[in-house]
């Protein structure tokens, strides 16, 4: 065989493994900046609109990798309540008609509460966990695999949890003293207390809103000071854009998010688990698009995005 017919040498294949994510080919199109990833088809955060905030909570049901894990967890605590409530239920004597609850046991009645919450608490913050870390990897690079976002839990659990426990801690604070100080104000100065009351409102929606981008700064792994201090400084300029999205996705996603839950919450287990599925992917999608729009915002008026390039891609 002549050699000079030989077919060429193939290359040898890369060990890199293959991702379904590819920067957009009309990325260019959408403005500058930096590109968000493959859940925004890598465009770039300066260009995410409203209506981006609500379809990504869509697009993101139909992402394996989001809605599978979390409707597992939605279906092991729902399963879970119902095994401790069914002894509870089957001590009240059925046929009874009247008022009678002796059969009733009070104790395995408190426990059943008891472990439904821890539950339902335990279950809550896993959720959490997932989501958050989901969309922050998945609007900063390829969409992770479950065994990705797991190993980000592994290193970032804490931070989150602790994050969101001081914010919490801050706004319970805020609201005690808001009722206290507008009790104080209404026996004071009467009628003019309103003035109190709604200085106070919009006083404790401010700060909610400086302090909204924190937990998503936890995700990316920013330790509990740096996603205080960060979210404080790249929603400066941005407060209107926060509370303006926020209330508009909020009222569209609690619309929906009932809807499913009258729907499916007929079917036991499987259906309250789907809706709570469907109704994360579309809070996380509303949420993660605000909080990239926001560091962009944020750089484009000099100010630190929050997190360093590295941390936001890992």
């Amino acid at each position: 065989m002549d050699p000079s017919q030989a077919e060429p040498s193939q290359p040898a294949p890369s060990s890199e493994p293959p991702v379904s994510w590819q920067p957009s080919a009309q990325g260019g199109g959408h403005g500058g900046g930096p590109g968000t990833g493959a859940l925004f088809n890598n465009r770039p955060a300066a260009s995410l609109t409203l209506g981006d905030a609500i379809t990504t909570g869509f697009t993101i049901v139909s992402k394996p990798t989001f809605i599978v894990p979390v409707l597992v967890i939605g279906l092991v605590v729902n399963a879970v309540v119902s095994l401790l409530f069914t002894p509870v239920l089957k001590a009240v004597t059925p046929a009874s008609t009247s008022a009678d609850l002796t059969g009733f046991d009070v104790s395995a009645f408190a426990g059943a509460i008891i472990g439904s919450v821890v539950f339902g608490i335990v279950g809550g913050v896993l959720l959490n966990l997932y989501g958050q870390i989901w969309a922050v990897s998945a609007s900063s690079g390829p969409l992770p695999a479950t065994n990705d976002v797991v190993t980000l839990i592994q290193q970032r659990w804490i931070g989150i949890i602790a994050t969101g426990l001081v914010v919490g801690a801050i706004t319970v604070g805020l609201l005690l003293v808001y009722v206290f100080v507008t009790i104080l104000s209404f026996a004071a100065a009467g009628i003019l207390g309103l003035l109190v009351m709604v200085a106070g409102l919009v006083g404790i929606a401010w700060v909610g809103a400086k302090l909204s981008m924190a937990g998503w700064l936890a995700a990316e792994g920013a330790n509990v000071g740096d996603a205080l201090n960060g979210s404080w400084r790249i929603t400066q300029g941005n407060l209107l854009r926060i509370v303006g999205w926020g209330f508009a996705y909020g009222i569209l996603f609690g619309i929906v998010s009932g809807v499913l839950g009258a729907v499916l919450g007929l079917i036991p287990i499987l259906g309250p688990a789907i809706a709570q599925a469907i109704g994360s992917a579309l809070g996380y999608g509303g949420g993660v698009t605000l909080y990239r729009r926001t560091q962009a915002a944020a750089a484009a008026m000099g100010a630190s995005p929050g997190m360093p390039a590295s941390s936001m891609a890992s």
